[in-house]
């Protein structure tokens, strides 16, 4: 695995967004460089990028969804990615977190990360556990091996070498993956042990059990079977009183029903009586909704004639009112004729004035005001410019002011905080993650104490649900005993009832008994439909035979005005003709004046000329009135024969829906007698099987027809009848199969309610004793924060009261978690307001100078636009005087008025009088119009009065027929004989309800006395001699001996039982303790070699064998830092380590006794070592060493280094982290981190950074 770029951004101190990439120069060219900078600058914070991209974690601070201690303070989201390469194929790794709304103080949003491959940017991986998952696949290295292997993190070089023998061992296993063994040996020493105790268990067991005697086992079995003898015979007699006692029941209910059945049936003969009124009303209702159509035809003729005599009152007004205003309309046209010519005068004589005087003074007006114009808008402009540098000026002396102001108290400000100014973010970080710790203490002592009261409740609520589940189980079981006994009692009730009756018989007659009547409501449906579809067809052929003589009225009207138009058309024509032949004549007058007699003619030559005076006599206008006239005659009769047309339609359309009606109405009668037939042979067919079927022959079954079909249905009521009786027993029988499995279903319920209920007690039992054992853990945990709080809060009192600044509040100890932040985030404000406000000082001075410049700048150019300004006025004064003058001329010749407007208003006004000219005219022709046609529509109204009137007449006299010929004696009788539809189906309703009331109430009576016959024939011999309550005590002193026999007997058979499976437990017992005893025997000797309780004995073992090859591994790579020290096991301990001084005879000497440079060397190579055993799965090609190199002198950093470039040559990447000069000055490749003064933040070299 090789580190080939890493991308940060807003981690720890490193504030912005920053990229080193290893594949480009420098450190293409050399792989070992070094990382430099100042204690604390953040050099380390690299590394933890580096983990953070792909562990999502770091070796030294926590990084969570609630807490990221890594993210740069005041920023809203932080990243770090890594490119690596595994076995030549490269990956990319990203993490990143952000606050929500993009705000520094915002909450904290769930980390994401990606895995995917560099090459075309495939995404691996997307999830943080899966994106670790891979990577650890991908690499064979999980965050604690890599931390051991590759990255080499402050304070962890002599973490090994150091460690005891337990530590060492469990080190050794984190790194290379070998717990299994560890795991091993725990497993064989719990197995060995949970065998033992199951051995002693089961001997405690079999020592337990207790067995009887043959003597006292053959007495018990004799006992037994003479009890067995005794309670058969007393539950004979049991059976017998309980038949007896059952039939004395059904007797007494039997008779009950009998007398009940009796009352039915007198309630339902005098329900009958009392019904017979409606029937008679039923009666009437039939004839007189017959005669309803007659009535309602002679009402709407009737309402039709009112209507037309309203239509002739309204049209004599409106012809009133329209010659009323034709008067007034002539009037109103010649007034309309006088205003346009007023108009057209005032026009010509304004429009003179305006050419000739008014447009040359508006001409030389306006070439007046474009000279003026350019002086204006350069006064304007200087004005403006004025204006502007006044505002400036005047900006820039009180921005001058109040900077001057401002940098005054800032200077002063400033001398009374320079405690703040010194103070830097660091200190107050840490003061900050001190109040953390403790808030986060007493939440766990809080959260703890919670969880405590919380199990303690829990316990009360499991003990009552324990109790609470007891009583529901004694509930349940007593339940299901009731709930078995009536069981028992509705089986038998079923199985008597069903073997007196055939369930499949029943049920089949009952279907041959609903076809039948449903073949018959059919029937009656069908002829019920027929006889409403003939009564269409006979209105509808009546209506047809009424409206035809109408239509052949109509079209002789229409033939007639045709007529009259054609020739009204041709007289127009020929007086067109005429008058354009007398205008053609007229308009020569002229010339016929000039004419002389011996003189010639210009048109034709002639010098006699005998038709001059005819000619002269002749005048146009008594053929013009005679147009005029035929013109409205015309238009009369056009109107005229519109309407007749549109009557004659509209009751053609009539006729054609009459007649598609009734064609209608005659298929649908022929379609209901053809369904109507085809039901009656259905009907004839099945009632042939059912008669035979159910032995009903007295019933008719004769075939039927249409003619007689609707008299015969009545006598199929027997049917109905017998289906009733059929359904009655079938009801019986499925309402005793439906409580018979309803019992079943309940006692199954209640058998499983019993078994949960005794899981659910057992189950609370085990939880009560785990809640118990967990208060007591919390208990203890209690008790070990709570010490720990009052250490950590002594300890932060110490340091904030040495280091805190003089601004800070006493009793800080007091402060709750909000407080702390409070306050640390108001230090922190202070420390970054007063670094702000240090710079801020210098702006304000430079502002100061800046402003006293700009004011000078301003004076100079306001005084030269003053000069400007007096020449424009002179200019723009002169100007002004001469348009003046001017428009004096005009105002006296023309007033203020505008020549276009007055044009357009003298046009507007020659408009209108012409519109309303033409608008009076054509109300004038459209009134003379109105009043003609509504002449003829009087006249029309008329003629339709009478008609209807006639009409009328001969609709009474019909109504008068029919109501005679009807069974009532007068219209007040029929009225009242009318009923509604649904009063109709309420008395038909109520009378089929009171006849199946009679037919139900004889089935019952009849039901009854079957029911009482056949209870007689069955009547036991107990039930002749003894009564119910007789039978009831014998029963009772019966039960009681079963109960007490059947006890006893219980107990000798379970005397057994127990017997038999003490006996069945005994010989299981022992075979499972010989099997038992060989299992023990087993795990106790693999236990005496490799068990323990920690683990410690096999992972020893195994992992000296580990430490064996590490130390071989760790000589290698001390040969070549120092070829003095050589590393070897410890004698007679498996995993400890001494040291071998080469250059002292091989003497031998404990880790301890190294100096600090000499335990580094040794450490390092220990680290080496690690990170090559680590590797076994995958190549390390990347190194990083944080810090270590402090405790060295000059020769040994030389040999270090040479053993780091000896690696580096071998082709690993290494990188060292350090700020000793000596090792910069030796290694030239170098990236190096800068602090910022006092604000906490560092940045790296600009080659580094992303913009």
């Amino acid at each position: 695995m090789r580190i080939l770029s890493l991308s940060l951004q807003n981690i720890n101190s490193l504030r912005g967004k920053w990229q080193i990439d290893f594949r480009q120069e420098p450190f293409a060219s050399n792989g070992l460089f070094v990382i430099t900078g100042p204690t604390g600058a953040g050099k380390s914070t690299l590394l933890d990028a580096i983990c953070l991209a792909l562990y999502h974690q770091t070796p030294r601070l926590v990084v969570s969804q609630s807490s990221n201690e890594l993210m740069t303070r005041h920023t809203a989201e932080c990243m770090a990615e890594v490119e690596f390469s595994v076995k030549g194929k490269e990956y990319r790794a990203k993490w990143q977190q952000r606050r929500s709304r993009g705000n520094s103080k915002g909450k904290l949003q769930a980390p994401k990360a990606e895995l995917a491959q560099v090459s075309d940017g495939k995404i691996i991986a997307d999830k943080l556990a899966e994106v670790r998952s891979n990577i650890e696949k991908l690499t064979g290295l999980d965050f604690a091996r890599f931390t051991k292997s590759m990255l080499l993190s402050q304070g962890k070089f002599s973490e090994f070498l150091n460690a005891s023998g337990k530590d060492r061992a469990e080190l050794l296993e984190e790194l290379t993956g070998t717990e299994i063994y560890s795991q091993i040996s725990k497993q064989v020493f719990i197995n060995s042990k949970n065998s033992k105790t199951e051995l002693e268990k089961l001997e405690l067991q079999l020592s337990g059990i207790e067995l009887l005697s043959s003597e006292q086992l053959a007495e018990i079995t004799q006992a037994q079977q003479d009890l067995a003898a005794s309670v058969e015979l007393q539950q004979q007699q049991a059976k017998s009183i309980e038949q007896s006692k059952h039939w004395l029941t059904q007797a007494d209910k039997a008779q009950a029903s009998y007398q009940a059945a009796l009352l039915n049936q007198q309630q339902a003969e005098q329900a009958i009586l009392a019904a017979e009124p409606d029937k008679q009303k039923l009666a009437l209702a039939k004839p007189a909704e017959k005669l309803i159509n007659h009535f309602q035809t002679w009402q709407d003729s009737i309402k039709q004639q009112e209507k037309i005599q309203q239509q002739v009152v309204q049209t004599s007004a409106s012809l009133a009112q329209v010659t009323t205003q034709l008067t007034t309309q002539d009037q109103s046209l010649a007034q309309a004729k006088q205003v346009l010519a007023t108009s057209k005068q005032k026009n010509t004589d304004t429009l003179s004035l305006i050419e000739e005087k008014v447009v040359p003074l508006d001409n030389q007006i306006a070439e007046l005001h474009a000279k003026l114009e350019h002086p204006k808008q350069n006064l304007t402009q200087i004005q403006a410019q004025q204006k502007e540098l006044n505002n400036q000026l005047n900006a820039v002396q009180s921005t001058k002011q109040r900077t001057e102001k401002q940098l005054s108290e800032l200077e002063t400000w400033l001398d009374e905080n320079q405690n703040l100014v010194k103070l830097s973010l660091d200190k107050v970080d840490n003061w900050q993650q001190n109040f953390i710790q403790i808030a986060q203490t007493k939440q766990q002592i809080s959260a703890t104490q919670n969880e405590a009261a919380q199990m303690t409740s829990t316990c009360q609520a499991t003990q009552s649900r324990i109790r609470e589940n007891q009583q529901k189980l004694n509930q349940v079981q007593a339940q299901l005993a009731e709930k078995n006994a009536q069981l028992v009692k509705q089986v038998a009730e079923y199985n008597q009832l069903a073997s007196n009756s055939d369930i499949a018989a029943l049920e089949q007659q009952q279907q041959a008994l609903q076809a039948t009547l449903s073949l018959r409501q059919q029937l009656s449906q069908a002829l019920t439909k027929l006889v409403e579809t003939q009564q269409q067809v006979e209105i509808a052929s009546k209506q047809l035979r009424e409206q035809q003589p109408h239509q052949t009225e109509l079209k002789r009207k229409r033939d007639e005005l045709r007529t009259a138009y054609i020739q009204c058309k041709n007289s127009i024509k020929d007086v067109q003709t005429i008058l354009q032949q007398q205008q053609i004549i007229h308009s020569l007058t002229e010339h016929r004046k000039q004419l002389q007699p011996d003189h010639e003619c210009p048109l034709c030559g002639s010098t006699e000329h005998p038709l001059v005076s005819q000619y002269q006599a002749i005048e146009p206008n008594e053929k013009q009135t005679r147009l005029t006239e035929l013109t409205q005659e015309l238009e009369i009769l056009e109107a005229t024969g519109k309407q007749n047309s549109d009557q004659l339609a509209l009751l053609t359309a009539e006729l054609s829906q009459l007649e598609s009606n009734l064609i209608a109405n005659q298929e649908k009668q022929a379609q209901v007698e053809e369904t109507s037939l085809e039901l009656i042979d259905k009907l004839s067919n099945q009632l042939e099987s059912v008669y035979h079927a159910l032995g009903l022959e007295h019933i008719t079954s004769a075939k039927l027809d249409l003619a007689s079909s609707q008299a015969k249905l009545a006598q199929l009521e027997k049917i109905a009848d017998y289906q009733s009786e059929l359904s009655y027993k079938l009801t019986t029988l499925n309402q005793a199969q439906q409580k018979t499995n309803q019992l079943e279903k309940q006692a199954a319920e209640l058998t499983s309610v019993e078994q949960h209920t005794s899981l659910a007690i057992d189950y609370a039992q085990q939880q009560l004793s785990q809640y118990t054992q967990q208060i007591n853990k919390l208990d203890s945990e209690i008790n070990q924060a709570r010490t720990q709080h009052k250490l950590t809060i002594e300890k932060i009192e110490t340091e904030i009261k040495e280091h805190l600044c003089k601004q800070a509040p006493t009793n800080l100890v007091s402060l709750n978690e909000n407080q702390s932040k409070d306050l640390i985030q108001q230090i922190s404000n202070q420390v970054i307001f007063a670094h702000q406000q240090q710079e801020a000082q210098q702006q304000l001075a430079t502002q100061v100078l800046t402003a006293a410049q700009s004011i000078e700048s301003l004076t100079q150019q306001m005084d030269k636009l003053a000069a400007q300004q007096t020449d424009l006025n002179t200019v723009v004064n002169q100007l002004q005087a001469q348009i003046s003058q001017t428009q004096m001329q005009r105002v006296t010749l023309f007033g203020e008025n505008n020549t276009n407007s007055v044009r357009q208003e003298l046009q507007r006004e020659v408009e209108q009088a012409s519109e309303k000219l033409e608008i009076e005219q054509q109300t004038h022709n459209q009134l003379s119009a109105q009043k003609l046609s509504l002449s003829h529509a009087l006249e029309t109204l008329k003629e339709q009065e009478q008609d209807i009137k006639e009409q009328a007449s001969s609709k009474h006299e019909n109504w008068q027929v029919q109501l005679n010929s009807s069974p009532f004696d007068d219209q007040t009788s029929w009225q009242s004989a009318i009923l509604g539809e649904a009063e109709i189906a309420q008395l038909n309703q109520q009378l089929e309800q009171i006849q199946q009331q009679k037919i139900e109430a004889d089935s019952q009576v009849k039901q009854s006395i079957a029911a009482q016959a056949e209870l007689k024939q069955n009547q036991p011999e107990l039930a002749k001699s003894q009564t119910l309550i007789q039978l009831n005590s014998e029963q009772l002193v019966l039960e009681q001996q079963i109960s007490q026999q059947q006890q006893k007997l219980g107990e000798l058979h379970q005397q057994i039982t127990n017997h038999q499976a003490s006996q069945n437990k005994q010989q299981g017992f022992i075979r499972q303790l010989e099997q038992l005893q060989q299992e023990h025997k087993y795990w106790a000797m693999l236990n005496d070699l490799i068990g323990s309780a920690e683990g410690d004995k096999f992972r020893k073992f195994a992992q000296g064998l580990t430490l064996e090859q590490l130390v071989y591994l760790a000589n290698r790579q001390l040969t070549r830092l120092h070829g003095r020290y050589q590393l070897k096991r410890k004698p007679g301990d498996n995993l400890e380590l001494e040291v071998v001084d080469t250059w002292q005879a091989d003497t031998v000497r404990d880790t301890k006794t190294l100096s600090g440079g000499e335990s580094f060397l040794v450490s390092l190579a220990l680290a080496l070592g690690l990170s090559d055993l680590v590797s076994h799965k995958t190549s390390i090609d990347s190194l990083f060493l944080d810090e270590g190199f402090g405790t060295l002198d000059a020769d040994t950093l030389d040999i270090a280094l040479n053993a780091l470039d000896n690696l580096n040559a071998s082709g690993k990447m290494i990188g060292v982290i350090s700020h000793i000069e000596a090792l910069k000055e030796r290694i030239p490749v170098q990236i190096k981190v800068n602090k910022s003064n006092g604000l906490g933040v560092s940045k790296l070299e600009s080659q580094f950074a992303i913009n």
